[in-house]
């Protein structure tokens, strides 16, 4: 079945602006009509109304983003809408609220800046939930299904987080995600646990049963994601740690 990812272009005054681009998949299992239908709709703020502090990317007028259907992602993830408030002051933009129910029940918020083509990743976690925002630049976010009873296993999905049009996505255990970012940028993510060595697990950011079309095949790595394994050692590093919780092992 088809599969959608946002691309972008460098428009005027350093902005950017995403445009569809098609590629082909035979990743995922579920039916064809629950494709997502990607739309691109405006998002308007009063002339002089963006904060260079925390959605440098917004500019008077409109900023065409594509709107992304949950039915269209692995099993599980969750994505929120962001409203921004915009004034002659500048934008106010809450990004979470207990009432959400976003499946992540935050015990620690982080902040990252990523240089331009920076990647993080691949990484799989069989404990914790990640809830990320992006508040400047642009995140191509990659997402794939290992969990071995998911009804959307082996499926991989590209989609693009930006600040011009902010949204939250929640993203559960067993789900492998990687985040590459065409320009600098700036986000927050919130985890449900503590950071445990015995959870970061991860393979190589190009594995081919990853099945995600980086728009990049040089980016720059951590020393870490630069040295991972396989994609095969991760799926069994990650069903023995699934096997060992299941069965009443130490977090």
């Amino acid at each position: 079945m088809g599969r959608r990812m946002t691309g972008w272009n460098r428009g005027h005054r350093g902005s950017v602006s995403c445009t569809p681009i098609d590629f082909s998949s035979r990743s995922c299992r579920f039916p064809r009509a629950s494709r997502a239908v990607i739309e691109r709709q405006p998002c308007r703020f009063p002339a002089g109304a963006c904060s260079l502090l925390v959605f440098p990317e917004c500019r008077a007028g409109e900023s065409t983003v594509p709107m992304i259907s949950n039915e269209d992602l692995p099993d599980g993830i969750r994505i929120q809408p962001l409203t921004p408030h915009a004034d002659d002051r500048g934008v106010f933009t809450e990004i979470f609220r207990e009432e959400w129910s976003i499946g992540c029940a935050a015990v620690q918020w982080n902040a990252v800046h990523s240089v331009a083509g920076v990647l993080r990743g691949v990484h799989v976690h069989a404990t914790h939930h990640d809830y990320l925002v992006v508040l400047s630049g642009v995140m191509v976010l990659g997402l794939h299904d290992i969990r071995p009873s998911s009804p959307t296993r082996g499926c991989s999905r590209l989609l693009t987080l930006e600040a011009a049009a902010p949204r939250a996505i929640t993203i559960p255990p067993g789900i492998c995600h990687g985040f590459y970012f065409p320009v600098a940028s700036l986000h927050v993510y919130a985890v449900s646990a503590y950071w445990n060595p015995q959870d970061e697990l991860g393979c190589r950011f190009d594995c081919q049963e990853l099945e995600l079309a980086w728009p990049t095949g040089s980016p720059r790595l951590s020393a870490r994601d630069r040295m991972a394994g396989s994609y095969l050692q991760m799926c069994e590093a990650y069903r023995a740690r699934h096997d060992a919780l299941a069965s009443g092992a130490s977090r």
